[in-house]
C-alpha cells in the first residue's frame, strides 16, 4: 500500500485546500466505467472514512457504442451494487438528440450528461457531482482551445469547481499515468473505451498525435507547461469574475425565466469582459457555457434585430434594437381556434370576443385592444390563430400588401412578443393583427350597416 499512500494523500490535499468537499456532504460520483473514474470512486471511497462523506454513482448510457455501451453500464451498476452504493443510471439517445439540437454528438452528449447529473442532485439533495477529469484532460482542452482561438476562461481549462461547487473534479492535480499506477497498483477493475483511441475526433487526435509530437519537438512534457498556462489563467479568471461582478447589475436585468442583456453598454466593454458577462449569464440560466455557445451570442450582438438562437431546446436569444433577451419557455405552441359571432375564446393566454352585429360607433377605444369591423365583410370559418411567416395583410390606411414580419419590424415590435401575436382571421383573409393592426379591408366605413366588436383581452401569463 505504500505506493498508493502519495496519490491519496495528495488527493486528500486537494480537496482540503480546494474546499472540495466538507464532512458529511453527499457526492454524486460520475462513474463511466473508464480508469479515471474508477480511480476517483476508490479513493473518495478513501476519504470517506476521514470525513463521512455520503457517496452515490450516477451514469449515463449514450447508446453510441452498442454492446459497449451497454457493458460499461452494467460493469458500473455492478460496481455499485458490490460496494453497496446507491446507483442512478439513464439512457440517452445521443443521436436523436444531436439532430434535434443541431450540434456535434459530443455537445449533445455533454449536455444530457450535465442535464441528468444536475437533475439527480437535486432529486438526492446531494452537494456536489464529481467527475474524474485529470491535468492529461486539462492540458488538452486548453491546447484545444488555443488552437480555435479563446480567451482567459478557455486558457484557463477546466475548472476545479463549478456552480459554486456542484460539479467538483478532485482529481484535476493528477497525470494519466499516475492514475493508471494506482489502479493497477491496487486492482482496480476497469472499462477501455474504444472510441479513445480514434484520431477522428480532435480531442484524441490532440492527445495521440499532437502533444507527443510537440512534447518530442520541445524536448519537454508540455501537458505541465499546459497546465502552467492553465493555473496562471484561472487566478486571472477570478479576477475578470471579480469585474464581473461590478458591471452585471449595470449591464443585465434578470426576471422570471428571461433576462435582459443592455447592447448599447455591453458592446463598449472589452472582449474578455463581455465574454465573461455572457459566461455569468449562461450559468444563471443553468445553461453549460460552452466555447460555442458563447462565441454564437457574442456575434448574435452584431446582427440586425431579428435574428435569434436556441441554445439546448429550451433558451431562445432574439436580438432586438438595443437588446438581447435570454428566454425559457415563452414561445408558444401552434394554436388555432374557430370563433363564430356573438362569441368568445378563452385561450391560455389571452381572451378573444366577436360581438354580435350593431350600429356604427359614435366613437372609437384608442387601448389597441378593441377595434370595429363591417360584420358584412366577414365569412366563415372564423378562427383566431398564431400569425405564420408568410401571412400578410393590408394594414390600415394602406393599399397593399405587407407582410407580418415585415410589419412587425416596422412598428419595432420585438422578436420576442412578436412569436406570441395572434391574428383574428375570416376564411384564411387576416382580419386583425390582435392589439396592433386592423386590415385596411374589414374597416367600417360610411356604407357600413352592421360593425362588429372585436376585442382582445391578453393576461399576464406570459413574459412579453
Amino acid at each position: 500500500m505504500a505506493f498508493s499512500l502519495p496519490l491519496l494523500n495528495d488527493f486528500t490535499e486537494y480537496c482540503r485546500t480546494h474546499r472540495l468537499c466538507e464532512p458529511e456532504d453527499k457526492v454524486l460520483v460520475a462513474v463511466s466505467g473508464g480508469v479515471d473514474s474508477m480511480v476517483l470512486l476508490d479513493l473518495l471511497l478513501e476519504l470517506r472514512t476521514e470525513i463521512d462523506l455520503d457517496i452515490a454513482v450516477v451514469h449515463v448510457n449514450h447508446q453510441l457504442r452498442g454492446d459497449e455501451s451497454v457493458g460499461d453500464e452494467q460493469f458500473v451498476r455492478d460496481t455499485a451494487g458490490r460496494l453497496h452504493l446507491p446507483f442512478y443510471c439513464k439512457r440517452v439517445d445521443t443521436l436523436e438528440l444531436k439532430h434535434s439540437m443541431g450540434v456535434s454528438k459530443q455537445v449533445a452528449a455533454r449536455e444530457a450528461r450535465y442535464k441528468f447529473f444536475e437533475e439527480t442532485r437535486q432529486l438526492t439533495s446531494s452537494n456536489h457531482v464529481a467527475t474524474g477529469h485529470q491535468a492529461d484532460d486539462n492540458a488538452e482542452t486548453v491546447l484545444f482551445h488555443a488552437l480555435r482561438g479563446t480567451g482567459v476562461r478557455g486558457l484557463a481549462g477546466i475548472p476545479v469547481s463549478r456552480t459554486d461547487g456542484q460539479i467538483i473534479r478532485p482529481l484535476l492535480f493528477a497525470r494519466r499515468q499516475r492514475i493508471l499506477s494506482y489502479a493497477h497498483e491496487r486492482g482496480i477493475p476497469f472499462r477501455n473505451d474504444s472510441s479513445n483511441d480514434s484520431i477522428a475526433y480532435s480531442r484524441n487526435y490532440l492527445r495521440h498525435s499532437v502533444v507527443p509530437l510537440l512534447s518530442a519537438e520541445m524536448g519537454q512534457d508540455i501537458t505541465d507547461s499546459l497546465n502552467w498556462l492553465s493555473k496562471t489563467m484561472k487566478g486571472l479568471s477570478l479576477s475578470l469574475d471579480r469585474l464581473v461582478d461590478e458591471r452585471l447589475p449595470q449591464l443585465v436585468r434578470f426576471g422570471d425565466k428571461r433576462c435582459e442583456l443592455s447592447l448599447p453598454t455591453f458592446v463598449g466593454e472589452p472582449e474578455f469582459l463581455r465574454e465573461g458577462i455572457v459566461v455569468r449569464i449562461l450559468r444563471n440560466l443553468n445553461v453549460e457555457p460552452s466555447n460555442v455557445k458563447v462565441e454564437e451570442i457574442l456575434e448574435l450582438c452584431s446582427k440586425q434585430t431579428g435574428h435569434s438562437l436556441n441554445l439546448n431546446g429550451h433558451i431562445d436569444v432574439y436580438k432586438d434594437r438595443e437588446l438581447l433577451t435570454f428566454t425559457q419557455g415563452t414561445k408558444l405552441a401552434e394554436y388555432s381556434a374557430s370563433i363564430s359571432i356573438g362569441e368568445t375564446y378563452s385561450g391560455d393566454w389571452f381572451s378573444f370576443s366577436v360581438g354580435e352585429p350593431g350600429p356604427v360607433p359614435a366613437s372609437y377605444a384608442t387601448d389597441g385592444n378593441t377595434e370595429y369591423v363591417d360584420g358584412d365583410k366577414l365569412v366563415q370559418p372564423l378562427e383566431v390563430r398564431n400569425w405564420k411567416p408568410g401571412d400578410w395583410f393590408i394594414p390600415l390606411g394602406m393599399n397593399g400588401r405587407k407582410k407580418l414580419s415585415d410589419f412587425f419590424n416596422d412598428v419595432k415590435v420585438s422578436p420576442l412578443e412578436k412569436t406570441n401575436v395572434p391574428v383574428f382571421a375570416s376564411d384564411d383573409d387576416i382580419v386583425w393583427v390582435c392589439g396592433k393592426r386592423l386590415d385596411n379591408r374589414y374597416r367600417v366605413t360610411g356604407a357600413t350597416r352592421n360593425a362588429i366588436k372585436l376585442t382582445f383581452s391578453p393576461t399576464n401569463t406570459v413574459v412579453r
